[in-house]
């Protein structure tokens, strides 16, 4: 009986996996091909735009990044628990409907005022009034993604992956054929990349409003802006020190190395991004996946740190993967004056990775609904990064700004971890992912070494080589005998199809 019981619950562990897994591959199959399209485009658009042009980008993604937690009122925060706290669909729709208006008036507010200020925000962040119609038209498209987000949540929590990535991978198509024809075709530079984002963004909010609004029965009630706004603000507070922690390095490096460096690493950080879309991917199955759980707590604890467990083996694995390809992708797929870019690829990748263990070990803190917690601990990560880019900047360029990065997520998955103990107890596998991680270290500091070390060619050889021999160890140390089986039985399946 007990084995009976074992298995069942084993099958449920492995159902609920694959649920959670499932969607986040289609969340991340849109996003690399997504990505894998910027990455066809990138040759031709650094032949045309210059290291200041991409600078110039990075300082207006600046501005809609400072903006957003003032436009949504940290509702993409506090939608989920509220939308899974009760199971009746009348209230559910009321969340979304509720969500959606009380944020059109919000953006709305926030717009105007910062539509009027646009050429003073120009002239302090880039220098120069004359980019106010960029920095207008970056907020523009800003608001309406904010606006729509609530519908778009609905389909992420009912757990509608493809409608979601169709209507997303509709959006990005347009963007891309816009970029392609004002970038390429037309030469219109910076203002070309931001229109293009515009008509994208006003695609996806008018079939989302009209394609996902139609489902969902019209009804408002106003007593749910308190608690939209009460369990989300607190983290309002803290996405400005998400702010400083994420664009503070670029703000130092065009202030000690200049624009062009900037340029320079902005392109580094696309490369290293990469990873980001699968992270993004995960990210955007699992807090709708973790909600789920807020009234099942004990079925939590199962299986959140399998969750975890696997987020580390698979992230590391393709990390170690862009610490080996990183010289020689750079430096086929862009011009000469990127090149150097190939150094901080690797880094800024595993720190994306780093914050997607945040997402996974704070759990606790958002069942308890203590957001607070975070935007606190964000804001002492922030301050440390800072002073680290200070330091290092001067010291190693470019790459100082990375490792600053990585150590600023760090801290904040590792102190996360501990703050959401209190709150809520998950006894996670240590013991399978410490080992793990140690010879992943190791390995990604040599595949990094090589390229200075070596030419590209030797270089790529000896990465390869590296790759593999870890792929061998993991297969064989850090997998039981039935996850081996599984994966190998799934293989097999992949194959017959």
């Amino acid at each position: 009986m007990d084995s009976m019981n074992s298995d069942s619950q084993g099958l449920g562990l492995r159902a609920v996996m694959a649920k959670l897994a499932s969607n986040s591959a289609v969340y991340g199959m849109a996003g690399i091909l997504n990505r894998f399209a910027s990455l066809l485009l990138l040759p031709f658009f650094t032949e045309i735009m210059t290291t200041s042009d991409y600078g110039i980008l990075s300082l207006i993604a600046l501005v809609t990044t400072a903006s957003i937690g003032v436009f949504n009122l940290g509702t993409a925060n506090s939608i989920g628990l509220l939308y899974f706290s009760q199971t009746d669909l009348h209230y559910r729709f009321q969340v979304i409907w509720t969500s959606a208006i009380f944020l059109a008036i919000n953006c709305a507010l926030f717009l105007a005022l910062l539509w009027y200020i646009s050429s003073f925000l120009g002239k302090v962040i880039l220098g120069n009034d004359n980019y106010a119609n960029l920095i207008q038209l970056a907020l523009l498209s800003m608001s309406l993604s904010v606006i729509i987000d609530p519908f778009l949540a609905h389909l992420r929590m009912n757990n509608r992956a493809v409608a979601y990535v169709s209507l997303t991978l509709l959006s990005f198509g347009v963007t891309s054929g816009f970029s392609i024809w004002l970038v390429l075709f037309l030469k219109v530079g910076v203002i070309g990349i931001l229109q293009a984002q515009f008509y994208g963004q006003a695609l996806l909010f008018l079939l989302t409003l009209i394609l996902v609004g139609k489902e969902l029965k019209f009804s408002i009630d106003f007593r749910l802006i308190r608690p939209l706004v009460s369990i989300g603000f607190p983290s309002v507070i803290g996405s400005f020190a998400t702010l400083l922690l994420v664009y503070s390095d670029r703000w130092l490096i065009e202030y000690f190395l200049g624009l062009d460096q900037l340029g320079v690493y902005s392109v580094g950080l696309s490369f290293g991004m990469f990873i980001a879309v699968l992270v993004g991917a995960f990210d955007t199955a699992w807090p709708p996946f973790f909600s789920s759980y807020v009234n099942r707590r004990e079925e939590a604890k199962r299986v959140f740190p399998l969750v975890f467990t696997y987020f580390v083996f698979g992230f590391g694995i393709v990390t170690l993967a862009i610490f080996a390809v990183a010289k020689p992708v750079v430096c086929v797929l862009t011009a000469e004056s990127f090149h150097e870019a190939w150094m901080v690829v690797g880094i800024v990748a595993f720190s994306q990775v780093l914050y997607g263990t945040f997402s996974v070990l704070g759990t606790g803190i958002y069942f308890s609904r203590k957001l607070g917690y975070i935007s606190l601990l964000k804001w002492a990560v922030a301050t440390i990064n800072i002073v680290l880019n200070i330091i290092l900047i001067p010291a190693l360029g470019i790459t100082g700004a990375a490792i600053s990065m990585c150590v600023g997520y760090f801290l904040l998955s590792t102190i996360t971890y501990f703050l959401s103990r209190i709150e809520f107890l998950v006894v996670y596998e240590w013991h399978r992912v410490s080992g793990y991680a140690f010879m992943l270290i190791v390995l990604m500091v040599v595949t990094w070494s090589s390229g200075y070390s070596l030419d590209m060619v030797e270089g790529s050889i000896l990465n390869l080589f590296i790759f593999v021999l870890f792929l061998l160890y993991f297969w064989r140390w850090h997998l039981v005998s039935n996850e081996r089986r599984f994966i190998y039985s799934t293989l097999l399946k992949l194959r017959e199809k």
